[in-house]
């Protein structure tokens, strides 16, 4: 199942494109919990999620506290995922969707 995940204004204008075509949200992200990673629990394989410019911020700062146990090959991934949320989170119509195919 492929994950793509874009940062887009309400206009529907595309501002960044990132993704993995053969991996799911769970070889991308690994399980966890509610309590440490509010956001990022509420990811789903088969549905669509989108965070808003204000959760941007807190999504980079999960997104961080994931990279010291990430394996190389995820490492960049989740640094391009940190990148998008700290443009969006500057602007006042973003949107960055993970889009479960």
């Amino acid at each position: 199942m492929a994950l793509q995940m874009k940062l887009c204004t309400r206009q529907g204008e595309t501002l960044g494109v990132t993704g993995e075509a053969a991996d799911t949200i769970d070889a991308t992200l690994p399980a966890v919990s509610a309590s440490r990673f509010p956001l990022l629990v509420g990811l789903s394989r088969f549905e669509d999620t989108m965070f808003n410019r204000v959760q941007m911020d807190y999504l980079a700062k999960e997104l961080e506290r994931l990279l010291p146990d990430a394996p190389s090959r995820r490492a960049g991934l989740i640094n391009e995922l940190i990148r998008l949320c700290q443009v969006g989170a500057d602007m006042p119509d973003a949107q960055f969707w993970f889009i479960a195919d």
